[in-house]
């Protein structure tokens, strides 16, 4: 569903994928850092380091590439994207995925 969402122009990894987690696990920079435009991260819950990376390259100057980050919002992930994310971009993604979810569960 998130390749549908992002478009066919968006990069996406999809963190449940075997292939895309150990190149996000092993060398998130290095795998991320080349990519311009919509960079697609799905289930970003499962690997919660990748956030102070996210958080350095969303800073860097001209933001070649917009993370749009999606997945399962848990408490202790919200909380500790607060910290992790100081970009108001990327932190207000989060929170807003997490009301979504949070409606979601309740109907």
């Amino acid at each position: 569903m998130a390749r549908e969402v992002a478009g066919s122009t968006a990069q996406c990894f999809d963190l449940e994928n075997s292939v895309d987690r150990l190149a996000l696990a092993s060398a998130p920079e290095r795998t991320l850092a080349a990519l311009r435009g919509l960079v697609v991260l799905d289930e970003v819950q499962t690997l919660p380091e990748l956030l102070p990376v996210l958080r350095v390259l969303a800073d860097r100057p001209g933001n070649p590439a917009r993370f749009l980050i999606l997945g399962s919002a848990s408490p202790d992930l919200v909380r500790g994207a607060s910290e992790s994310l100081h970009s108001p971009p990327l932190a207000a993604g989060i929170s807003r995925a997490n009301q979504n979810q949070e409606h979601a569960d309740i109907h």
